[in-house]
């Protein structure tokens, strides 16, 4: 029997002292259940080694027979494990990020047995410490934990793998004798079976499948059978997909097909929690890159993360680069011999899924190390042929062992260049891959100003255009997906990298407008409200429309003032707009096409100088023209001393309008409470669930400077993660709450003197 989850009810002590290993000592421990942090975090501004200390888990297992082997599976812990099984040492793993299994049978009895591991969260001497890291790193056994009760006969790992004429797989058991071992694979509408009883190896002719795609994902159901005496004794299901990746120097090929990858970077880290978070979250992580964001890829930076995570992305169709834990630095030749075995763990842990294209077997952004990354290359290789190796360094022509260059391309500024021809980073004919683009180039925060947040949009469109259009890139990935914990000597100094495209609890900021234009649903967004004491002067220079729509009208004081054509085939919908006088002084001031375009020439070189060089305007262009050129920007576009009137922005596909959006100064019209799932399941663990509160305007917006307060409440059903007290971050804010209890109905309030009492219920269900 396989994955027996045991979540619930583990031991837990937070500073670990050698006593504690004493069997029976449960004394200062506390009950706690998986996945669990060793240290619940502030939001921000904490102390970044407030999670670095070696605590102690522990728990009661009964075991009915040793007959059969008794396997704990822990799927990350970070990050030194010692595993005690009735007060004996049994296993040490020294990987953050990566499974490891205990046979518990030397040691144990029949009956109960006490487990114990003791985690040193510190930052030691293995992948990825040893220098400084932007990222915490967090602690605890922050992911799940189940046996595995196998006959002494058992399939210990397997490799699905196919070529155009083939399906293999690949088999490791812990004995050959006298067994058959048999594969099924099926779906509603197919049904291959075959089988063998010698060697390490199943193979039959390729059949006519559904391939594994982006757009049509197809899974099928895999069955492998350990068959003695015509006995099932043990039996593995998994999801697998036929796929054929390429990466050549004219880019990237799934299933023969060009297919630019466009993508994000993910850290698996989440506000007060940092790592521990149950399934729920993790695949809500991924579709909201695929679904919310667009996006068809993912890079794993900088460490392999969840099986759930994982699974998401194959269901999604969520390409996926996956990497070795490190950022940086490379250790001395003990550390770098870790780093290996990390690479074996990764691979035989994840290479069935079809989502994976591409293994990182260097460190991010280190030198070059020949003989530690031939090493890391060689066994990625010979443990998955199918597929290619990547790098991530951030240094131009260095030493290019893997398959495909990958490269963080910082060069972006949104003011000239924004990438580099592959050229100029490598000599080699090898495939090429921007890893990283964006990040600290323009760290922008959800409540900066208007004109930061669009720059920093304008920043992303212009470099998903650019990757677009070069043939010799692959692809690319931004940094990042959402805003993150760091080291203090990152971030903006709150100990929050301000990052992403969305925001530490999965809200998005302006930046991530840019990759939602690729949405099959119609997109339309705006990067102001028009509120004039938001610029400097008062005076509203440009903005952006990010759009997936054909034509875009503005309409000003019910007129169309402007008009954007033909976007079709426009990348990312990217448009920037200057001009917000329009048709306005014709219609309202009878003014001729030609005298209208000169007062918008003199607007903008006004503009452009912040009034500064107002004497040399009015030399060129005439005093009294220039008096009158405010005078007409004051009353139709800053509307100053008037009430103002707001933009409607029209959205046509097809000739037919698809969607609207009005913006304008507005006040708040009432809060809106969104839950990601009203129902939270619990049988494998405790379950959680994101609630967002947004602040939306009179005219439908998101009102971006609200900061009200709020004070969260719930029944015994549920808890709050972290703070319950909690203020809006330029109109939105999500919090994360947790079952308490296997099954009932969960009730939240959220109270505002405001805004009086919002309630919201959540079903409880253990399935």
């Amino acid at each position: 029997m396989r994955n027996i989850y045991i979540n619930y009810d583990w031991y837990y002590k937070e500073n670990y002292e050698e006593k504690d290993l004493s069997l029976g000592n449960f004394s200062n421990f506390i009950l706690v259940d998986l996945p669990h942090t060793n240290k619940e975090v502030p939001l921000n501004n904490f102390d970044s080694t407030i999670s670095n200390f070696i605590s102690i888990y522990k728990k009661i297992i009964k075991i009915e027979s040793l007959e059969n082997d008794n396997i704990l599976v822990f799927e990350g812990v970070g990050h030194k494990s010692d595993v005690y099984v009735n007060g004996n040492l049994v296993y040490t793993h020294r990987c953050g990020y990566t499974q490891f299994k205990v046979n518990l049978n030397d040691f144990a009895n029949i009956g109960e047995n006490e487990i114990a591991v003791v985690v040193d969260s510190n930052e030691i001497n293995q992948p990825p410490f040893g220098f400084v890291i932007d990222y915490l790193c967090f602690g605890g056994i922050y992911r799940d934990v189940y046996l595995d009760i196998l006959n002494k006969k058992h399939l210990i790992n397997y490799y699905f793998h196919h070529d155009h004429d083939n399906i293999f797989i690949d088999y490791e058991l812990s004995t050959n004798d006298n067994v058959m071992v048999e594969a099924i694979i099926k779906d509603e509408n197919q049904l291959l079976k075959f089988s063998t009883t010698n060697g390490n190896k199943l193979s039959t002719k390729m059949i006519d499948v559904n391939l594994w795609d982006v757009d049509n994902p197809h899974l099928y159901d895999l069955t492998i059978n350990i068959i003695e005496n015509n006995e099932i004794i043990d039996s593995v299901n998994d999801k697998i997909g036929f796929r054929f990746i390429e990466f050549k120097e004219n880019g990237f090929f799934l299933n023969g097909k060009h297919l630019k990858i466009r993508g994000l970077n993910r850290h698996q880290s989440y506000p007060y929690q940092g790592y521990a978070m149950p399934k729920s979250a993790q695949v809500e992580d991924a579709y909201i890159l695929k679904n919310t964001l667009c996006v068809n890829a993912v890079r794993t930076s900088h460490y392999p993360q969840s099986p759930d995570f994982l699974r998401a992305c194959d269901e999604l169709g969520l390409l996926v680069f996956e990497e070795i834990p490190g950022w940086q630095n490379v250790g001395d030749l003990n550390w770098q011999d870790i780093a290996v075995n990390n690479v074996k763990e990764m691979i035989l842990r994840d290479r069935n899924h079809p989502s994976i294209i591409l293994w990182g077997v260097r460190i991010n952004e280190s030198g070059d190390y020949h003989d530690f990354y031939t090493r890391t290359n060689d066994l990625a290789h010979k443990l998955d042929k199918y597929r290619l190796t990547g790098g991530v360094r951030c240094i131009m022509h260095s030493e290019l062992l893997e398959d495909v260059y990958t490269y963080n391309d910082f060069i972006c500024t949104n003011k000239g260049i924004t990438l580099r021809k592959k050229n100029e980073v490598t000599d080699s004919h090898k495939p090429y891959l921007v890893s990283e683009y964006g990040g600290h180039m323009m760290p922008t925060k959800s409540y900066d100003t208007e004109l930061r947040r669009t720059e920093c949009a304008l920043l992303h469109a212009s470099v998903l255009k650019q990757a677009s259009i070069d043939d010799e890139i692959s692809g690319s990935f931004g940094w990042c997906f959402s805003d993150y914990n760091t080291h203090r000597d990152f971030g903006s100094g709150d100990l929050i990298c301000h990052h992403g495209v969305m925001d530490i609890f999965r809200n998005p900021k302006y930046s991530a407008y840019p990759y939602m234009t690729k949405s099959n649903k119609p997109f339309l967004e705006v990067t102001s409200n028009f509120n004039i004491g938001e610029y400097n002067g008062g005076y509203l220079r440009e903005f952006a429309i990010m759009t997936n729509c054909d034509k875009v009208d503005i309409y000003h004081n019910d007129i169309l003032i402007n008009s954007f054509e033909n976007l079709k085939g426009d990348f990312n919908g990217c448009i920037k707009v200057d001009d917000l006088l329009g048709n306005q002084l014709i219609v309202f001031e009878g003014k001729t096409l030609e005298e209208s375009n000169l007062f918008k020439e003199v607007l903008k070189e006004l503009l452009k100088w912040d009034g500064i060089y107002r004497k040399e305007i009015e030399a060129k262009y005439d005093k009294k023209l220039v008096d009158e050129c405010w005078k007409y920007f004051g009353k139709y576009v800053a509307n100053w001393g008037s009430h103002p009137t707001p933009y409607y922005f029209k959205g046509y596909k097809d000739n037919e309008l698809v969607c609207e959006v009005v913006k304008g100064p507005q006040a708040i019209d009432y809060i809106d409470v969104k839950a990601a799932s009203n129902t939270l399941y619990t049988k494998r663990s405790y379950d959680t669930t994101r609630v967002t509160l947004e602040a939306i305007g009179t005219l439908g917006n998101r009102v971006d400077f609200s900061f009200d307060s709020f004070l969260i409440e719930t029944n015994e059903a549920l808890e709050v993660i972290g703070d319950n007290i909690i203020s809006l971050n330029a109109g939105i804010r999500s919090f994360y709450v947790r079952s308490k209890v296997k099954s009932g109905i969960g009730i939240i309030n959220i109270k505002s003197k405001r805004f009086g009492n919002i309630e919201l219920k959540l079903n409880i269900i253990e399935v």
